[in-house]
């Protein structure tokens, strides 16, 4: 509900650029939770939480902004068959490197969400 708020004020982009900083900040302070202590890493999990149900509630908007309506349902399957393979891949990489790692890898993919919705911003027609 908050991040509908914010994308009333600030547009759908801006706010998963919000959303993916305030993910990637989660992902950093769970990363050092044992140098930085549980009550931080609880402020990284509330923070990864706090994001989470955003991105489901603005991806299918900017879909179907995108590519059009017509195909919403089946384009926003493709853009959701990259969380699922998130769930398998995720564990794969912690199992092999650790958390912290995985935590690390996770958090660059948040820069690189930043830098995609930058090239969106950047490609919208100025009204």
């Amino acid at each position: 509900m908050i991040w509908g708020i914010v994308s009333d004020k600030i547009g759908r982009y801006l706010t998963v650029i919000a959303m993916f900083i305030t993910n990637a900040f989660g992902l950093i302070l769970l990363t050092f939770n044992v140098q930085l202590g549980a009550v931080l890493g609880v402020v990284g999990m509330l923070a990864i939480y706090f994001s989470f149900g955003g991105f489901l509630g603005a991806f299918p908007g900017i879909t179907a902004g995108n590519w059009g309506t017509k195909n919403s349902g089946a384009n926003y399957g493709w853009m959701f068959t990259a969380y699922g393979i998130s769930a398998i891949l995720g564990p794969q990489i912690a199992t092999i490197t650790g958390y912290g790692a995985a935590f690390i890898i996770s958090a660059l993919m948040c820069a690189i969400g930043i830098g995609l919705m930058a090239l969106f911003i950047k490609q919208q027609p100025k009204s």
